[in-house]
């Protein structure tokens, strides 16, 4: 099974132009050239923002909004999953904003929304916090768990070594976990840019212990799909990757670095155990 990560730099506040730019890299691509395709974190409205006020114009809604259907259409032509983030408005019984994630089925059905569970602190200005956890079961994929970007970090400080995403995910037996980012790059001194941000992806790695530091039975992979670029003085690590989660530690599978537009090829075993 092929897994393409589209890694790019998104404009604050400019969705159609991020939409424009997504459609272009990914031209050159057609049915069977991958069976899923991963964006990053709030991938076409950027992830900035300064409040309630500032975001409003940028909801989607959970069924219909841009998002789902940009989604809609590429896992139409492509006939793959397509997993994408985006800010929601949930219209139900009271009206919740989340940041969240949308996946459409090859058909074009949307069979899963993911909305984001440990919020970070530009998060906190303006969204709710999601339920919970979640995995879905996808042909060829097995038990695939999604994240947002903060979700591989912990819901407090006193949970740090608890490992909740992957402690979580370790009891589902989950066989992928994808894991969407608006990632910063935090090293002042991890800064050339044709290199990855090895600090994060070894931090991500460590995030993730619980899942390789015992023998398994299967290993788990990890795919994080991150942008590039700065946003009001935010500067983003990139360093999309895919890793095998295996004892006695993890193998990378393949990784962009820091700075590069680019779709990333993921080649893993069929990993549906039915």
């Amino acid at each position: 099974m092929r897994i393409a990560c589209c890694q790019f730099n998104p404009i604050l506040g400019a969705p159609e132009r991020n939409r424009e730019r997504v459609d272009a890299l990914l031209e050159k691509y057609q049915q069977g050239d991958f069976d899923f395709l991963i964006l990053p974190e709030m991938a076409f409205s950027g992830y900035v923002f300064e409040g309630k006020h500032d975001i409003r114009p940028y909801l989607e809604d959970t069924t219909s909004g841009p998002t789902v259907l940009w989604a809609q259409k590429q896992a139409l032509r492509l006939k793959c999953y397509v997993l994408v983030g985006y800010p929601e408005i949930n219209k139900g019984v009271e009206t919740k904003w989340y940041n969240s994630s949308c996946l459409l089925n090859p058909s074009g059905e949307l069979v899963n929304t993911y909305r984001k569970t440990f919020l970070y602190d530009t998060d906190l200005t303006w969204s709710e916090k999601g339920p919970s956890f979640c995995t879905i079961d996808l042909e060829g994929f097995g038990k695939v768990g999604i994240g947002i970007c903060m979700d591989l970090n912990y819901s407090e400080p006193t949970k740090y070594f608890d490992q909740e995403f992957a402690t979580f995910h370790l009891n589902e037996n989950t066989d992928l976990v994808i894991v969407l980012m608006a990632w910063i790059l935090s090293n002042p001194e991890d800064r050339d840019p044709q290199e990855p941000s090895w600090s994060n992806v070894n931090y991500w790695a460590a995030r993730l212990s619980n899942l390789f530091h015992t023998p398994r039975q299967h290993p788990t992979y990890f795919v994080a799909c991150n942008r590039v670029g700065t946003e009001q003085g935010t500067t983003f690590c990139g360093s999309s990757c895919g890793l095998k989660l295996d004892y006695p530690q993890p193998k990378i599978i393949d990784i962009l670095n820091k700075s590069e537009e680019n779709i990333l090829l993921l080649d893993l075993p069929n990993l549906d155990r039915k």
